[in-house]
């Protein structure tokens, strides 16, 4: 079975492309149940490994139309795939001809390879125990948060305070 990890750039990316575009959504969500199913099927013809800068600095990076402007890059190693968000061609620098921009390409790419990933479980039948041992469960706020690439002990410190 593939686990998918998201990163924070991954959740930026989502909030200003995905969430704003239900085609773009909805794609989105037909290309993570197509690795799902088999991480080596190919999402369309522009599915594809990176190659350059961004092939250097992240090994294995691929990425995949989700529209004719938009790409989500991403990289599977055995099973995981670390999803690393969703770009435009002028978001990567990549575009054709004139819009191509060399250190756009350079600034994205350094970026992405400075992401950190971490496991994004659904967390909504999980409670935390807190230290008087009472249970503590988890609001909508919390969920969007960790959404967001927050990590489930930064949501849960609040509760720990004393």
């Amino acid at each position: 079975m593939l686990t998918i990890k998201r990163c924070k750039l991954f959740y930026k990316t989502k909030e200003d492309i995905l969430d704003k575009d239900a085609e773009l959504y909805a794609s989105y969500l037909a290309f993570v149940e197509l690795k799902k199913n088999d991480p080596r099927a190919r999402y369309g013809t522009n599915d594809k490994p990176s190659t350059g800068i961004y092939k250097k600095l992240i090994p294995k990076i691929w990425h995949a139309h989700l529209s004719h402007r938009i790409s989500i890059w991403y990289r599977i190693v055995g099973n995981v795939m670390c999803l690393y968000g969703t770009f435009s061609h002028d978001d990567t620098g990549t575009g054709p001809g004139k819009s191509r921009k060399p250190a756009k390409i350079k600034q994205v790419a350094k970026t992405m390879a400075r992401q950190q990933f971490e496991q994004q479980e659904k967390f909504a039948a999980q409670l935390k125990e807190a230290d008087e041992g009472e249970w503590v469960a988890l609001t909508e706020e919390d969920f969007r948060d960790m959404e967001k690439g927050n990590s489930i002990v930064d949501v849960l410190e609040k509760y720990f305070k004393e």
